[in-house]
């Protein structure tokens, strides 16, 4: 299995926040139960860094060229608030 990790941060916790669950249901809605598990969203480890806050899921999929494939489609239509960033990590090394 491969992971992505996806960090939503910005300076408003309720944009963060908001942005974050229609970020993991657009996610839901694309695959079933069978292709990919996703952890989250939850607080990330370190909650604020720089007055940003942080919130973190994990995609696991074994079909990792599917889940590639997916993102950018999902990135397009989610159009995130401004001062809200996605940050993208292949098999993270750290969760901080």
């Amino acid at each position: 299995s491969r992971i992505r990790r996806l960090l939503i941060r910005g300076k408003d916790a309720s944009r963060v926040w908001d942005s974050a669950s229609r970020m993991a249901n657009a996610v839901r809605a694309r695959f079933t139960a069978g292709e990919l598990e996703m952890l989250g969203p939850a607080e990330s480890p370190l909650a604020v860094v720089n007055r940003n806050y942080r919130v973190h899921m994990l995609l696991l999929t074994p079909r990792i060229a599917a889940l590639q494939a997916s993102l950018p489609e999902i990135l397009a239509d989610l159009k995130l608030p401004g001062g809200v960033y996605l940050e993208i990590d292949t098999d993270p090394q750290s969760l901080l």
